[in-house]
């Protein structure tokens, strides 16, 4: 949110500057979310995306006990997501690929909870097929997963 599309179709590296102005999205994300009632209890969750479990993430630089669960789903799925999909500088990667990389971040950047979790869907191709849904993606992993609402699968 709040990032110029010039920079995010931008087809090569990033500038400083414009990485400076990409690093400001989570603000951005606070800010507009806590405007909308209806999204306004999840706005810290997900003005965190760009935190790590290390404290080594953007923008506040929180770490471990700072994040809550929601935060810490929110960055492996948003680095998982971005990873996989096609962008303007280069092809999406495969999910093997992705998750190589994703597992070497696990513990410093990931909750390794979180990462096991994520890695154990993209694997099942449970997130391919929620990517290519048009239903609702809650109610479809929850018929799909091996895991119950007990484990921390729900749509709350």
């Amino acid at each position: 949110m709040g990032v110029s599309n010039r920079i995010l179709d931008k087809p090569g590296p990033l500038t400083d500057e414009e990485r400076h102005e990409v690093q400001k999205h989570p603000r951005w994300t606070l800010k507009i979310l806590q405007r909308v009632p209806a999204f306004r209890h999840f706005a810290d969750a997900s003005a965190q995306h760009h935190e790590r479990i290390d404290g080594k993430g953007y923008p506040w630089a929180l770490q471990g006990p700072q994040l809550d669960f929601t935060a810490r789903v929110l960055a492996a799925s948003d680095v998982y997501e971005a990873l996989t999909a096609d962008q303007p500088y280069r092809a999406g990667m495969t999910v093997d690929k992705t998750l190589g990389i994703m597992r070497s971040d696990r513990g410093t950047a990931y909750d390794t909870a979180v990462l096991d979790a994520t890695a154990s869907l993209a694997e099942e191709g449970a997130l391919a097929m929620l990517a290519a849904s048009a239903d609702d993606a809650i109610a479809r992993l929850q018929a799909t997963s091996p895991l119950s609402p007990a484990q921390g699968l729900s749509a709350a």
